[in-house]
């Protein structure tokens, strides 16, 4: 985490990095200092945390790098921090720019924090320049005691609160991050599908469902007008199956981006029932972002049978899951599991659809459900 203190005209906050785009807006809009889609900067009155970022203090910055810079930095363990803020320390000058860059190069550094064993010396140097080292190489204790002692004595060692520090030559310092655009990382993981936005040779990366300030922003930054200037493909997609990409990247297609990230708002609501919900959307025949949205809000509405292939399956799941029709264990091999079905999926007017049958709970009509949507809509428009 990294907390800093900002202010506008008298008034002060303290803001807590990483944190999503609702809660900066929340806390620039405290001070009345709201940034919309650009890129607020601001001037840094004190930084509380961490320590080791003192150095920021007292300069203009652009928040949105600021959070950026969060995250990859909370993404570290406590042995790849003490690396980066040694390799920070090593070197002057440092803008926000060169600090996002820097989370990505720690290869370029290495850290010795114990020089009392040679081998252990050239073990850690020689898997950070490496990336990693075979089974093999790793039994060669010579080899690493004879690669740590010239790291040592090469003179090349700068002296910080956390270690000998070593620039490796050997190892580009590479710029990932232009200054434009932020480079494609998933800092929560949670995304449902990434889209990857390209506009005149620049590319960002959307995560799905995201709040619609990250959109708009992600498109200042690319330096387009609308998305619609943009193309955009998916990739890294988790909802199960191709189908799934295929609906989303058509409500893009057709309807926007934005429509498609509030259709992935609804969807990650019922995660755990996406299966169902594809159920659904094959079942009422949908394909657009509303009715898709309607759906999952009444998911509860409808009665899915997993793995349903025929009306005996449909007889079974009743007689197990519903008290009223529960059987008696030694009456089920005389039992016409198959009649039964029959008679539900008639009453019910339900489909048997990939991944099993559904149907609409008790006294409940899609029509009506659907309708929804309608209303919603209407209601919309009036506003």
């Amino acid at each position: 985490m990294i907390t800093v203190k900002i202010s506008n005209d008298g008034e002060s906050t303290h803001v807590r990095f990483p944190c999503r785009e609702t809660e900066l807006e929340g806390k620039l809009e405290e001070i009345g200092a709201y940034g919309k889609q650009n890129a607020p900067h601001f001037y840094i009155e004190d930084v509380t945390e961490p320590a080791e970022l003192a150095v920021l203090k007292g300069r203009n910055i652009n928040l949105d790098e600021l959070n950026y810079f969060a995250k990859r930095l909370d993404s570290f363990v406590t042995k790849e921090k003490r690396q980066f803020y040694a390799a920070m320390k090593s070197e002057h000058s440092w803008d926000m720019k060169g600090l996002i860059n820097l989370t990505f190069n720690l290869a370029h550094y290495t850290l010795i924090q114990d020089v009392s064993s040679m081998e252990a010396v050239g073990r850690i140097h020689l898997l950070n320049v490496n990336g990693g080292l075979s089974a093999e190489e790793l039994e060669k204790k010579e080899w690493m005691a004879e690669e740590g002692k010239a790291l040592l004595s090469s003179g090349r060692g700068i002296a910080t609160d956390y270690g000998l520090v070593f620039k490796n030559e050997t190892v580009p310092f590479q710029e990932i991050y232009d200054g434009e655009v932020f480079p494609d990382y998933d800092y929560t993981g949670t995304a449902l599908i990434c889209a990857e936005v390209d506009y005149k040779g620049f590319r960002e990366t959307l995560y799905l469902p995201d709040d619609e300030l990250a959109l708009k922003k992600s498109l200042a930054r690319l330096g387009a007008e609308t998305f619609e200037e943009c193309a955009i493909g998916l990739d890294r997609v988790c909802l199960g199956n191709e189908d799934w990409m295929q609906r989303v990247q058509d409500v893009i297609n057709s309807e926007g981006i934005y429509e498609a990230n509030h259709m992935l708002e609804a969807m990650q609501r019922v995660e755990s029932q996406l299966d169902k919900l594809e159920a659904a959307v094959n079942y009422a025949d949908v394909e657009g972002s509303a009715q898709i949205v309607t759906l999952a809000k009444n998911l509860d509405e409808f009665v899915y049978v997993k793995y349903a292939e025929d009306h005996a399956d449909v007889g079974k799941y009743w007689t197990e899951h519903y008290a009223e029709y529960a059987l008696n264990k030694t009456l089920e091999d005389y039992f016409d599991y198959g009649a039964f079905g029959d008679d539900l999926v008639n009453d019910r007017c339900g489909a048997f659809v990939r991944g099993g049958y559904i149907c609409m709970a008790k006294n409940r009509e899609l029509a009506d459900i659907l309708g929804e949507t309608e209303d919603e809509s209407m209601t919309m428009g009036g506003m």
